[in-house]
């Protein structure tokens, strides 16, 4: 039987414009990120991003369109983004064994969410 997983919640913005705060206040309100990452010098509440999913599915999908990696330069055209329904599936693969459980709110931060959002 096929687990059924939520909708995540995306967060997404400009560094520097409050993603993390937003995320850590998620995070307090119950939902779930998955194994992000923690304090740095410039951020020591955290940043709450999945590292995993970011490079091993996001950064390779902007890679696969001809765009920056980083989402800096050779940003993606509309038409560039195509929907690949093997993403959803990586992305909940990756989610289900960091621990998320079916019908749990959960979210996904990361800047290039903003260029990618129609694949959410």
């Amino acid at each position: 039987m096929e687990k059924k997983f939520n909708e995540p919640v995306i967060v997404t913005g400009v560094p520097r414009s409050g993603t993390s705060m937003v995320s850590g206040v998620f995070e307090l309100c119950g939902a779930f990120g998955g194994k992000v990452c923690g304090a740095t010098p410039w951020n020591q509440k955290g940043q709450f991003e999945n590292r995993e999913i970011i490079q091993n599915i996001q950064k390779p999908y902007m890679q696969r369109i001809g765009c920056c990696p980083l989402g800096q330069k050779n940003l993606p055209k509309p038409d560039d983004v195509v929907l690949d329904g093997n993403i959803r599936e990586q992305v909940l693969a990756v989610m289900a064994s960091q621990g998320l459980q079916e019908d749990h709110i959960w979210y996904f931060k990361d800047c290039k969410a903003a260029l990618t959002h129609q694949m959410w």
